[in-house]
């Protein structure tokens, strides 16, 4: 993703941080260490929480990580207890919620890290990456039910297109296109 604002200070100052975000992925999935140091943690400095959403989004949608990830799961953190959880998690502390927080899970067939951003609300970001083996169960928790609920059959009267259980452009054949059992008897 090239930030392009037509002023090139501009424009470096706010790219090379989320550059750093990418190149820290790659290195927690290329080295696939399971321990306490493979944990990153840090503050982005003239990016918000959208902009560091946005930056990631680009990165999957686009494949711009040299890693091979099977599944991308994304979630905007809305609720202020988990919003609390995540907090003291990651060690920020006396945040009110704001609207711009994200937690990340990147798999391939064998590692998954996980993703934390947090906006700061003073122009910063705190991201928080650790391999998935030492997420917390909370953390754990929060991946399992997206991934179920992604899983889940859709409610049929939530899809547009569909009207009393039946697909709108349900192709009901006609009494040409099929062969009519007359041995049927109407009444």
């Amino acid at each position: 993703m090239i930030i392009m604002s037509g002023d090139p200070i501009y424009d470096e100052a706010k790219q090379s941080p989320l550059s750093a975000v990418r190149d820290e992925i790659e290195v927690l999935f290329n080295n696939q260490i399971g321990d306490q140091e493979a944990i990153v943690s840090n503050i982005i400095q003239d990016s918000n929480g959208n902009d560091v959403d946005g930056y990631i989004r680009k990165l999957i949608q686009e494949k711009e990580l040299s890693i091979n990830h099977e599944r991308f799961t994304h979630l905007e953190v809305t609720d202020s207890s988990l919003f609390a959880e995540i907090c003291d998690y990651v060690g920020v502390y006396n945040l009110p919620i704001p609207n711009s927080s994200f937690v990340y899970f990147l798999e391939s067939k064998d590692f998954a890290i996980t993703i934390i951003a947090l906006d700061l609300l003073d122009g910063t970001t705190k991201v928080y990456m650790e391999p998935m083996e030492l997420s917390s169960e909370f953390l754990i928790k929060i991946w399992e039910d997206a991934i179920n609920k992604k899983n889940q059959k859709p409610n049929t009267a939530q899809i547009k297109g569909v009207t009393k259980g039946f697909p709108a452009n349900w192709n009901i054949p006609h009494a040409g296109s099929q062969q009519i059992d007359k041995s049927v008897k109407r009444r």
